[in-house]
Order: C-alpha cells, then structure tokens, then sequence
C-alpha cells in the first residue's frame, strides 16, 4: 500500500480507527488495537488516526461518567500513538457518545489536547442539536 501511495503521490490524510470501548475489561485490548493500527498508520507515512465509539446506550442518555470515561481511554491511546508520531483524533457521530453538542463539550473537556485534537464532524453535530429539539 505505501508503495501505490508514492507512486501516486498520495499522503495517507486520515485512518478510521474504529471504536473505543469505555468498558474497564476491555480497556487494554481496545488501546492495544488503536497503538497497532497507529503503527500501521506510521508505516504508510500518515500522521493521524481517527477514533469513534459505538458505546451509547439504547435506552438513556449517557452519563457524564461514561462521557468522561471515552475521554480517558482516549487519552491514553493519544499518549502511546503520540510515542509513534501519530496524532490521534476525537470523532463525533450520530448514534454514539457525543451525539449532542452538550456530550461533546463534556467529551472535550476531559480530553488532554496534548493527546487528542477533536476532529468535529459539524453534520453529525448540527444533526445533535436537531435531535436536542426534538425532545
């Protein structure tokens, strides 16, 4: 693949990471998995990896304490990709933590931007506030 990127003379601008997961017992496994792909990312010559999450509860509004617990992990996973020379990035989106404008501001708050840079997906997030009205 780095080889079809020189040759074309592409950059790797972004990688979608995945999710994260904000349950204590799969903590490590989900920072191991951020740390591979960021080395990955390395290999290719990018530069930054985009994290998401899919831990939003069907039935409730998150907590403050699971919003603050996606910005931990996070900031761990930004402290070893940042080791790698890879920036690690918040994303946003609909049907996850940080749906509305109010979770993100709490996600944000808690995050080291030493470690992760919030990369705001102003669709997702003007579609928050949207639902924000709806209720």
């Amino acid at each position: 693949m780095k080889a079809l990127l020189d040759q074309n003379h592409l950059t790797l601008a972004m990688f979608s990471s995945g999710n994260v997961e904000i349950d204590p017992a799969k903590e490590q496994s989900t920072i191991d998995m951020h740390v591979a792909h960021a080395s990955f990312v390395k290999a290719l010559g990018g530069s930054a990896l985009q994290l998401t999450n899919s831990a939003r509860p069907k039935d409730r509004l998150p907590t403050t304490e699971e919003l603050k617990r996606l910005a931990t992990v996070m900031n761990e996973i930004g402290k070893q990709t940042a080791d790698l020379g890879v920036q690690a990035t918040y994303h946003n989106h609909m049907h996850q933590l940080g749906e509305t404008p109010e979770e993100v501001d709490v996600i944000v708050q808690a995050m080291n931007p030493k470690y992760v840079k919030l990369e705001l997906d102003i669709a997702h997030y003007k579609q928050g506030v949207a639902n924000l009205r709806k209720r």
